[in-house]
């Protein structure tokens, strides 16, 4: 779970495996944002957390997530048997801004259904990470035999996505 605390005027992403919870390979890795004109490096903790300060659309700081911005997250370096962070990933905060003094209003959904969890009481975004999926294909003949030098096409549509052929022992993976 998550330790990182934030204050009025920052908040957390944090990083989970979708379906283990676990948060260790997300940990003690660089991330990358961009909101607005802001691009910058930031390091997650031990847990996966990343701690942000936000500042409002009307008075942007630099090194911020800049509130009612469309804000994206990548990573320097994907996780071993992770996919990556999903292009269509958006961040959207709401800033209140009065005077000299804003805070966070809200977090929200990015639209594009990326599995998110949002928890307001901790000012925390949760990001689900879904790991690499693996197909492994055999192909044998009626005996059970393995056949080398099949070929399989990965369609997406009519678009070929990939295209496998099997080794000696009959198979091969993507």
């Amino acid at each position: 779970g998550s330790t990182a605390t934030a204050n009025e005027k920052q908040f957390i992403i944090h990083l989970q495996d979708i379906e283990t919870k676990n948060s260790a390979p997300f940990a003690n890795r660089t991330y990358h944002i961009q909101s607005g004109n802001n691009s910058f490096d930031v390091p997650s903790d031990g847990n996966g957390d990343i701690l942000l300060d936000i500042s409002p659309k009307e008075h942007p700081r630099p090194n911020t997530v800049i509130g009612d911005t469309e804000t994206t997250i990548t990573e320097a370096e994907v996780p071993d048997g992770y996919q990556v962070i999903p292009s269509s990933t958006k961040i959207y905060i709401s800033v209140w801004f009065e005077g000299n003094d804003y805070y966070l209003k809200s977090i929200e959904d990015d639209r594009h259904n990326n599995p998110f969890a949002i928890d307001m009481d901790k000012r925390q975004l949760t990001i689900m990470r879904f790991p690499v999926a693996k197909l492994n294909l055999r192909v044998t003949d009626p005996d059970r035999n393995p056949l080398s030098g099949a070929t399989f096409a990965i369609m997406d549509g009519s678009k070929t996505v990939a295209q496998l052929t099997s080794g000696s022992n009959g198979e091969c993976s993507i």
